[in-house]
């Protein structure tokens, strides 16, 4: 295919076809053409006689979709996407443009053009297809399987191709894909998650593939039914339960496979419940390869950050490979493509260690972190290395060994009567050094609590808590002082930490580690999240903590009144200073 020719078909429909509609468009009209004398009218034999008006074109869709052929299962799902077809200009400039010879090339050509071109916004990147692919060495062993297959545009032309699940504009792929001359490729709309649709040499077994992919959508709920009441792989699931659309499709497409690859977000990587039992299977059974976390903007322009599970059952795997792909990843603007995705490849399939990129992380530390596979508690760079084996030669405390650790939440006031006045601290009063003062605090804060409330007194500030923001912007962290006498709550977003030995010297401690580059390394390594990032409770209370000996103890503590008595002198200042601002006031 001419890519001058196609190129500038693309250009023609900018403005008259929507971004999204650019390869439906180009396939169904090539289709068409493709299609020849096998078809009426033919495409030919349309543009030729006759003017080319909206009721023509109208009624010559209407006709072409009414058949049984591929070219009607085009035509059909055309019409369901609404498509611009009956735009003339575009029909004019493809007749003029398009070669005669339409073959799988122009359909490779056109997914691949369209589906690369950054001014267009399409679901599932090409690069990130291709790189799923070479994973798992698809092209090598020459069949593939894509369970829930509803926006691949980069899927192999040169050996069988197995989907289900698609949708209206797949079916319409899928239509196309055989008139252009693949023909060794099946596609089926059922539901993978309802019946078993590829079944075996028996109706009861499932037929396995050499390679598989898939990218399940994100963040969905379903319900599970009998048709997977036939994986035996351990994972104490009955009928009826609600389980996320990523361990089902997990489930799906390891039954039908031992070497293939599933994109998900990184927040299923640490959930609790049965997610955490099913990634404890995984690991247990040494089936996962490895996990190549991808950075955020790979789908368009959503920040959700995701990773790439590849495993591999043919042998057990004692460690898995996490892989940074940051390094191979270039950024326009805010979107982000996978320009060097053989080469991504070529380092997980050869399990290459590289400083900074990827590290093997063996089954047993990863049991020790609770079946945890976020890419972010592992893979550190060499910098933060340095910190962990700083930290792992001193003798330190948990956080649940000093102090009760809880999630402030809001109390609901139903009765006017048992309103009492507090204050609530907020995250942004955290940027004040060391402690929280009642007189830093104005009307603003100000908001009501039900008094009677069961846990109204435990939730209740107490002088000396401190308070760690836990979500958005996460980290930031004060003490309640001493003189702190008002009733206050902390906002929901924070943690609050009740120290067991509830004296300065242990709060001011605690503040200064939270606040040191090793605090600070410990509390990345368990933030998640690219959006909106959090701390959860569980990780936070497993923070170690140094011991000091007494006499670095009490320097710590000489430093904190330092640091105190440095934001007092500024305050100060920046008050003076607003008061020579304001000579001119009246």
């Amino acid at each position: 295919m001419n890519t001058q020719k196609l190129s500038a078909i693309i250009d023609s429909l900018r403005g008259t076809v929507d971004t999204s509609m650019y390869i439906p468009t180009l396939l169904g009209l090539g289709a068409w053409k493709k299609a020849g004398d096998s078809v009426s009218p033919s495409f030919d034999e349309f543009y030729q006689v006759g003017e080319l008006s909206e009721k023509r074109i109208s009624s010559a869709c209407d006709k072409l979709a009414s058949g049984s052929s591929d070219v009607a299962t085009v035509f059909k799902h055309l019409g369901r996407l609404s498509m611009l077809q009956k735009n003339d200009t575009v029909f004019s400039l493809f007749s003029r443009l398009i070669d005669d010879d339409l073959t799988l090339e122009f359909y490779r050509s056109v997914m691949e053009m369209v589906s690369s071109d950054p001014r267009n916004e399409f679901g599932y990147p090409v690069e990130l297809t291709r790189l799923m692919l070479d994973l798992v060495r698809a092209d090598e062993l020459g069949e593939l399987y894509v369970p829930s297959c509803t926006d691949f545009k980069d899927l192999p032309v040169s050996y069988p191709v197995y989907a289900d699940n698609i949708n209206h504009i797949m079916a319409l792929y899928a239509a196309a894909f055989r008139i252009f001359g693949g023909e060794k490729c099946e596609f089926k709309a059922g539901d993978n998650l309802k019946e078993i649709i590829y079944s075996g040499p028996a109706a009861h077994l499932r037929r396995q593939f050499a390679s598989a992919i898939t990218i399940p959508p994100f963040g969905l709920k379903t319900v599970y039914s009998d048709a997977h009441l036939d994986l035996r792989d351990g994972l104490n699931i009955k009928t009826g339960m609600s389980l996320s659309a990523e361990t089902l499709y997990l489930r799906q497409i390891m039954s039908h496979t031992k070497n293939g690859t599933i994109c998900i977000p990184v927040g299923y990587f640490s959930r609790s419940g049965r997610e955490q039992e099913f990634r404890k299977l995984l690991v247990e059974t040494k089936s996962i390869k490895s996990i190549i976390a991808l950075p955020g903007f790979i789908f368009g322009n959503t920040g959700i950050s995701t990773a790439i599970i590849l495993f591999d059952s043919t042998k057990e795997h004692d460690s898995i490979l996490f892989v940074d792909a940051e390094s191979f990843v270039v950024t326009d603007k805010r979107k982000k493509y996978i320009r060097k995705h053989r080469e991504l490849a070529e380092l997980v399939l050869a399990e290459e260690v590289r400083t900074d990129v990827s590290k093997q992380i063996s089954v047993a530390e990863i049991a020790e972190n609770d079946y945890n596979l976020n890419p972010s508690r592992y893979l550190v760079s060499s910098e933060l290395d340095a910190f962990t084996e700083k930290l792992n030669r001193m003798e330190t405390h948990t956080l649940e060994q000093l102090a009760e650790v809880y999630l402030s939440q809001p109390l609901e006031v139903k009765d006017p009567d048992t309103a009492v006045d507090v204050v609530e601290i907020k995250t942004s009063d955290l940027h004040v050094f060391g402690f929280i003062n009642p007189d830093e605090l104005d009307e603003a804060h100000a908001t009501q609590m039900p008094g009677n409330h069961p846990r109204y007194e435990a939730y209740r500030l107490k002088p000396l808590d401190i308070l760690i923001s836990s979500r958005g912007t996460t980290g930031a962290c004060g003490v309640v002082s001493e003189s702190f006498d008002k009733p206050a709550f902390a906002a929901p977003s924070m943690m609050v930490v009740r120290l067991k030995d509830a004296t300065p010297e242990m709060a001011k401690l605690v503040y200064l580690f939270l606040k040191s580059d090793l605090g600070k390394f410990q509390l990345g390594t368990i933030t998640v999240g690219t959006a909106v990032k959090a701390i959860n409770r569980k990780e936070l209370i497993g923070l170690k903590i140094p011991v000091l000996t007494p006499d670095r103890a009490e320097k710590a503590s000489e430093q904190f009144d330092q640091i105190v008595g440095i934001h007092s002198e500024m305050k100060r200042l920046q008050e003076q200073v607003a008061g020579l601002h304001g000579a001119f006031d009246l």
